[in-house]
Order: structure tokens, then sequence, then C-alpha cells
């Protein structure tokens, strides 16, 4: 099977709740802290308004170490609907601070009205900490779509996604 990759740039807020142990606040970002995270994104592409919405969760297994999974559906004017699972690789720089930059990783699934493919993102942000249990991200993300050629024929003018905050 021949493959055939796009590629797109997406950004967006997420509203995280860390789950920490018996002190949260000396002990962010360590191993068997649980951080669950919702997801929301606005943006245009070619094709018009974008809007998605995602769910991510994830355990540290090492200081500032995150794996979990994410998912995101996202719908628009114009735009196919598409749902995405991944799991996800992120890394917390400088844990000790309130304003903490992260960087992520993502593979998994995606799922489009009639062609299915592979994605692999990259990126990162700032993570604000609001209160012990309670942080805000903001991010920018690259993300690398591989489809199968021959279901690329209704995608073949459009040109990537950005979304804006």
């Amino acid at each position: 099977m021949k493959t055939r990759s796009k590629h797109a740039c997406l950004g967006g807020l997420v509203l995280a709740v860390v789950l920490a142990g018996s002190s949260p606040a000396s002990a962010r970002f360590t191993p068997y802290d649980v951080d669950l995270g919702l997801t929301l994104a606005f943006g245009r592409s070619s094709a018009g308004s974008i809007f998605g919405l995602g769910l991510r969760g994830g355990v540290f297994v090492l200081p500032g170490v995150e794996t979990g999974i994410s998912s995101f559906y996202q719908t628009g004017s114009g735009a196919p609907d598409l749902a995405q699972l991944s799991g996800l690789l992120r890394l917390v720089l400088l844990p000790d601070r309130a304003l903490t930059p992260f960087a992520m990783g993502t593979a998994g699934r995606l799922f489009t009205e009639g062609a299915d493919a592979w994605i692999f993102s990259a990126g990162g942000g700032l993570i604000q900490l609001l209160s012990e249990r309670l942080a805000l991200e903001i991010a920018l993300f690259r993300r690398w779509y591989l489809y199968p050629e021959e279901t690329l024929t209704d995608w073949s003018g459009n040109g990537g996604l950005l979304v804006l905050f």
C-alpha cells in the first residue's frame, strides 16, 4: 500500500487537573501523580471555521516524565469531522516553577469520513499552575498525517490546519 503524508499546525488551550500525592505543592510532576486534561481548540482551515474538544489522561512515571492517552474530536464548517486516539509522552521542564515549559509528542490513529490515517504530533507550551490541583496549559503542535494514497482524492485541495487562540 502506498502512503502519502500531510501536515498541519494546531494550537489550543488545555485545562488540566493534577491529582498529586499528599503534598501537591512539593510533589508536582513526580512519579505516580495523575494528570487529567480537557482540551478546547478553535480556529480556521482552508475549508472554514474549526472547533475541537479533547480529553487527556496520564501518569508521571519519572520526575517530569508523563505517559498517557489523548483523544480529540474536531468538527467545522466545510471540513470533515475527525476523531483521534493517541498515546502520548510529555516532558515537563523546570517543574518547580509556577510557569513551567513542557514538550510533548503523540502517535496514534486518526479516524475521518472514509480516509483513516496514522497521526504523529510534536510540540510544546507552558503550564500555569492556578492552584495546587488545577493548571492551565497553552500549547502549539505540529501534526503529520500518513494517509493511504488512494484515499486522498477528496483532500488534495486542503492546505492544512492552523488553529488560533
